[in-house]
């Protein structure tokens, strides 16, 4: 339109109208991404929920911070996870809803084929630790022992289940107990630390009076004199089994301490056991500390046979 001055009220003016267009802009590579609200991918650790954020698409024109409806969540196998929790890779993309929102936010620019817009959304594993609490100080006691496993790292009340191997016993000795994860869909959320610990059932204590050397009964050795020697072979009475005696397990010893060899005459003998015999009390009472079996010592005695001389009258 002509102003009106005094020039142009000089002239016959003809105008003539014009046309301009703007066209959007080419959206440059890397403009334009779907992720958190610093423009990273989305990601997280394990807690049992999903992420906390709402993905922003970062646009050449304006952000856009989407809503429920604007986006979804897919698995590796390309089916749709609402509100994904377990760890795992996902991939986040635009709905029909989320294109027109960015698009309209972004009029200005030509920003492509937004069906195509994706990005991962990772939810790492937890970190969690099994431990073996070792024990090295049981005392046998005859019955069966096991150790306990401590669990540290579970999130939102969760139970991270196990197995142990090899902690089950009642015997003396040093045990390596290990621990091994299930394999089960909550433990799958974890990255789990397994460390294995120690069992140690030491020898029991020999009380007082626990072990004895004499016959079946645990009395002395005793007999009355008959020209034989003792019959019955003698028997330790043990704190966990008792052992037959057989022969070179024990040696008979007269008053004077000499050796006697099967002693037949009348006296009291004392009872001790050779090697061989420890050997066998220990092995049949491994659980326990026998003490020093070389003072292990008994009375055997041989009593006088009654004998009568009756002069005839």
């Amino acid at each position: 339109t002509a102003d009106k001055n005094d020039v142009n009220d000089n002239y016959d003016i003809t105008v003539v109208k014009g046309s301009m267009t703007i066209i959007k802009a080419t959206t440059p590579e890397g403009e334009i991404s779907i992720g958190n609200a610093k423009g990273e991918n989305l990601k997280k650790t394990y807690d049992g929920k999903s992420f906390g954020e709402s993905p922003v698409v970062q646009g050449p024109e304006a952000d856009v911070t989407l809503r429920d409806g604007d986006y979804e969540y897919f698995d590796a196998n390309g089916n749709v996870v609402k509100d994904p929790t377990n760890a795992g890779d996902y991939t986040v993309k635009l709905t029909a809803a989320g294109i027109k929102a960015v698009a309209d936010a972004n009029s200005n620019y030509d920003l492509g084929d937004l069906t195509t817009l994706v990005n991962k959304a990772t939810i790492s594993k937890a970190k969690a630790t099994l431990t073996v609490t070792s024990n090295d100080e049981i005392t046998y006691d005859g019955e069966a022992h096991s150790l306990d496993v401590v669990t540290e790292g579970a999130v939102n009340g969760e139970t991270i289940t196990y197995t142990t191997g090899n902690n089950e016993h009642t015997t003396v000795g040093q045990y390596d107990v290990t621990v091994t994860a299930d394999k089960n869909d909550v433990n799958s959320n974890y990255d789990i630390t397994v460390i294995g610990g120690s069992m140690t059932i030491v020898k029991a204590t020999t009380s007082d009076g626990k072990i004895s050397i004499g016959d079946a009964q645990g009395d002395n050795l005793s007999k009355t004199y008959d020209g034989k020697t003792f019959a019955d072979s003698p028997v330790v009475q043990g704190p966990e089994n008792n052992v037959t005696l057989a022969v070179g397990d024990y040696a008979y010893y007269d008053k004077n301490g000499k050796e006697v060899t099967d002693p037949v005459n009348a006296d009291d003998y004392q009872i001790k056991l050779t090697a061989s015999g420890i050997d066998k009390v220990k092995s049949a009472n491994s659980n326990y500390d026998l003490g020093d079996l070389t003072t292990l010592v008994s009375k055997a005695t041989i009593s006088k046979a009654q004998a009568t001389l009756t002069v005839t009258s």
